[in-house]
């Protein structure tokens, strides 16, 4: 039976349908009619995150007093796909990255609007099942997106921001149609907000450290999604990409390199989606720490095994590693960041702008290095990146507990 927060999946799916869509094609587009390098591949999507990070932080400070925000949802839904499609026309590098920039300030008041629409629900496990649903929606879009854009791309470069502009108008009129949160959720009660007062204090005290987790995964996608593509590209066009550890390459990849990297992406964004489907049927992971350090260190490793390895399959196994952390860092954020009702709306805000910080930290780190170092050094060096992360998640933590935990409440 569907549900009216069924409505606002299908939104977050055809939304994140267009932004997986323009992610894959947009190092290729950049790469092949604008001569670009991977330096500029990832300048472009740093400064794509850049400006999504600064339109959360704009939307934080006017969206939580509007008395619905959703048609303002709506209007960036539809402002972000236009723009994005508009884009394929643009023959100047600088051009290109400003409409992308601009566009992608329409997503930074869709998502806000629409995560804290869903974390309304009172009851903390519903909430964490409806935002499972929610959270897998836009990620499937965001694991189709690539697999239709890098197809499209081969077939002909304006193909997939033609798909772009169709599915980003659809997701608007989904969004328009929303109730007003307070009409569907209706006012939490007393009794419900004093049963999960010690529930929301735990969420409050490791929100710092999630946020900080949420970043890591993020600049892993970063550098995954936006510069990695350009190893892919150069392993495809001189035969040395392989499927497994066989001598020559295999016919099927020795061309089509958006479609093959395609299969990555999609990878990296299905095993979120699982991610999300476990966390949102589970509680073993709440106010828990471990997991996703032990998730990270995973993370380490596959950034060292990619400085080196020509195979397909690794390479792929190494994204859905990515993806497993992305997915589990991004929804404790999400999750902890609306354990408040009052400060939820600011929180996803928050929340949204720190994904676009650790994007535009993956990109334009490795755009920048790229400038002096081979890429497989760079990927070899991540891993300290890693540790250094976690290192400040400790310490967010800590710092978390002492803030929102009485000293007498125990700190799982």
């Amino acid at each position: 039976m569907l549900h009216t927060h069924h409505r606002l999946c299908a939104a977050a799916f055809l939304l994140d349908l267009a932004v997986g869509i323009t992610i894959t094609v947009m190092p290729f587009f950049l790469y092949d009619l604008l001569g670009g390098t991977e330096t500029m591949s990832g300048t472009v999507g740093a400064v794509v995150s850049g400006a999504y990070a600064l339109g959360c932080l704009v939307s934080l400070r006017f969206l939580p007093r509007m008395a619905n925000p959703m048609p303002w949802a709506a209007a960036g839904a539809f402002m972000n796909c236009s723009l994005f499609a508009l884009a394929f026309y643009c023959r100047q590098p600088v051009l290109f990255g400003l409409l992308l920039s601009i566009g992608t300030t329409g997503n930074s008041i869709a998502w806000p609007a629409m995560h804290s629409w869903m974390g309304g629900e009172h009851d903390p496990h519903r909430r964490a099942r409806i935002m499972g649903e929610f959270n897998i929606s836009w990620s499937a879009g965001l694991a189709t997106g690539p697999l239709i854009g890098g197809f499209l791309y081969d077939i002909s470069a304006g193909l997939p921001f033609l798909a772009v502009g169709g599915v980003g108008a659809v997701s608007g009129l989904l969004i328009l149609s929303m109730p007003h949160e307070k009409t569907h959720h209706g006012e939490a009660t007393e009794a419900q907000l004093f049963a999960r007062a010690g529930h929301d204090r735990l969420g409050e005290a490791y929100l710092y450290a999630a946020w900080l987790a949420n970043m890591a995964g993020w600049a892993m996608v970063g550098i995954a999604r936006m510069v990695f593509a350009r190893r892919v590209k150069d392993l495809v066009l001189a035969g040395d990409l392989r499927l497994f550890f066989e001598d020559a390459a295999p016919a099927f990849l020795r061309h089509n390199e958006a479609s093959i990297f395609s299969i990555m992406s999609f990878t990296l964004s299905l095993v979120s989606c699982l991610a999300f489907f476990t966390m949102g049927k589970t509680a073993f992971w709440h106010h828990r720490l471990r997991y996703l350090v032990i998730l990270q260190l995973a993370c380490a490793a596959a950034f060292y095994v990619l400085g080196s390895t020509t195979s397909l399959a690794v390479m792929t196994l190494c994204y859905a590693v990515f993806g497993l952390f992305g997915g589990a860092a991004f929804f404790s954020a999400v999750y902890y960041g609306t354990a408040n009702p009052t400060r939820k709306h600011g929180r996803t805000a928050i929340n949204e702008t720190v994904v676009g910080v650790g994007g535009l930290l993956g990109a334009q780190s490795f755009a920048l290095l790229a400038l002096r170092y081979p890429m497989e050094t760079l990927l070899r060096w991540t891993p300290l990146a890693v540790l250094a992360f976690i290192l400040l998640q400790a310490a967010a933590l800590r710092l978390g507990k002492r803030r929102f935990l009485p000293r007498t409440q125990s700190n799982p």
